[in-house]
């Protein structure tokens, strides 16, 4: 896929091609990602500003970077993508003593390998239809 227009993948049509339905896929489970992260910030009345991300789809520079876009946010992708496994590690690392608590413990053992930046002006466009995306929900 490629996003970097940032214009989204429109309607769907007879004619609608495997590509631009994958396309509408990804962006609409981003969208998703969005208003689960919305709901954390409501939730925890503080503001984020950078979200680590691991697992399978990580793997992809596309949606990451897409993820940034919609977002509005800087992700990082973490050297080791298995979160869980990566989360067993920690909580063991400090419940057997070897590290004091989970900050000393993530600070020492997660590494990033890449950063992805939005592109505000792709926000932009994208936070039009994000509001769309919602406004699906007061509908149905």
């Amino acid at each position: 896929p490629d996003f970097s227009t940032g214009g989204g993948v429109g309607p769907l049509y007879l004619g609608t091609t495997r590509q631009q339905m994958f396309e509408a896929l990804i962006e609409s489970l981003t969208y998703e990602s969005r208003r689960l992260i919305d709901m954390c910030r409501q939730f925890k009345k503080q503001e984020i500003t950078t979200v680590r991300i691991g697992g399978g789809p990580s793997r992809s520079d596309v949606w990451m970077q897409l993820r940034a876009d919609i977002l509005g946010l800087r992700f990082e992708r973490m050297e080791s993508i298995e979160c869980s496994t990566l989360g067993a590690a920690l909580r063991a690392a400090v419940s057997t003593g070897e590290y004091d608590d989970m900050e000393t413990a993530v600070a020492r053992m997660i590494r990033l390998k890449d950063v992805f930046e939005p592109n505000m002006q792709r926000n932009a466009v994208y936070e039009q239809r994000y509001r769309a995306y919602l406004n699906s929900f007061e509908r149905n």
